[in-house]
């Protein structure tokens, strides 16, 4: 449950952006909450990997990281590394960090957030895959996962959108 509700979180972080772009009076108030709903999914994520590695991998970092025999090893990779941005997100999530960073490059780091959410929807299908078989048994679970693959689309369009807006440079 934590890691759909970090998926949830994030999901709702990311969201926020492409719903400003078409519902600009609705959805840019919200905006001020990206900041607290990454954070939390942040918590909540490493809440996700304790657990799991408590409860699933039985305390076993060498089985849970470098063996072979652990179907999940690229799965648990890509969390690992989706964690990481969002750790550097989160370390950044900071007016001083703007600064120090510049806005640009501060703004780049940011948007690199949509990798780890890629990411993470690979490390979902991973996880859920077992014997080459991928079911999501939990309805909440699907719902979740579908929720993923919407903000990942929502913010691609809006990419092509504003790609497409942009006027061509003629000499």
């Amino acid at each position: 449950i934590a890691g759909l509700l970090a998926l949830m979180l994030f999901g709702t972080t990311f969201l926020i952006g492409p719903l400003s772009f078409f519902l600009p009076k609705i959805f840019t108030p919200f905006k001020i909450y990206r900041k607290y709903l990454g954070i939390s999914g942040f918590v909540v994520a490493v809440i996700h990997m304790l657990l799991s590695f408590y409860s699933y991998f039985k305390l076993d970092l060498a089985f849970m990281l470098f063996d072979s025999k652990n179907e999940h090893l690229l799965g648990v990779w890509l969390g690992i590394l989706a964690l990481l941005i969002f750790l550097s997100m989160t370390l950044t999530s900071t007016k001083k960090a703007i600064e120090t960073m510049g806005a640009a490059t501060w703004k780049k780091l940011q948007t690199g957030g949509y990798i780890a959410l890629v990411l993470v929807m690979l490390h979902f299908i991973l996880m859920e895959t077992n014997n080459g078989l991928f079911i999501i048994r939990r309805p909440f679970g699907r719902a979740i996962f579908v929720f993923g693959f919407v903000v990942l689309a929502a913010r691609l369009l809006v990419f092509f959108l504003t790609l497409w807006k942009k006027p061509t440079k003629t000499a």
